[in-house]
C-alpha cells in the first residue's frame, strides 16, 4: 500500500483530519502525471485497498484542485462499480419480460472523454510537409 494512503486511512480512523492535496500531487505518489486508463485501474485498486475514496473523485476533478479523502462506506464497499468498466445490471433479463424489476438498473460512465480513447498516432507522427 502507498504510505500516504495508509497514513491518510490511519488519521480517519482514529478522528484527525487530513489535509486536501492537488490531484496533480495525488497522482505523483503513484508516480504518474496522467490520468490513464492503467493509471486510474490502480489508484482505485489502492483505494479500494485502503478503504478511502476522494471527494470529489480525482478521476473527473482538474488536475490543480483539491481533493479531500474519506473513508470508504459499507455501501461503497459493496458496490460492483469500480475504475473504467461500465456495467449494466438488468435482472429483468433473467425473469420474465413482462414483469418490471423494482431494483433500479445501474449505469456508470466515466465523466472523462480522454480514457474512452486510445492515443492517436496522429498526434505522435511528425509533420512531413505542409
Amino acid at each position: 500500500m502507498i504510505r500516504e494512503l495508509a497514513t491518510i486511512a490511519e488519521n480517519l480512523k482514529t478522528g484527525r483530519a487530513v489535509d486536501p492535496v492537488t490531484v496533480r500531487t495525488f497522482l505523483g505518489w503513484f508516480g504518474a502525471k496522467r490520468r490513464g486508463f492503467g493509471v486510474i485501474h490502480g489508484i482505485r485498486w489502492r483505494l479500494e485497498e485502503a478503504g478511502l475514496v476522494t471527494v470529489p473523485d480525482f478521476q473527473s476533478s482538474w488536475i490543480d484542485s483539491h481533493i479531500e479523502f474519506r473513508l470508504m462506506t459499507a455501501e461503497q464497499e459493496e458496490a460492483p462499480l469500480t475504475g473504467e468498466a461500465a456495467q449494466i445490471e438488468d435482472e429483468s433479463i433473467e425473469s420474465d419480460p413482462t414483469t418490471v424489476s423494482a431494483e433500479p438498473v445501474i449505469i456508470w460512465v466515466s465523466k472523462d472523454p480522454s480514457t474512452a480513447f486510445p492515443r492517436f498516432e496522429s498526434y505522435q507522427a511528425a509533420l512531413s510537409s505542409l
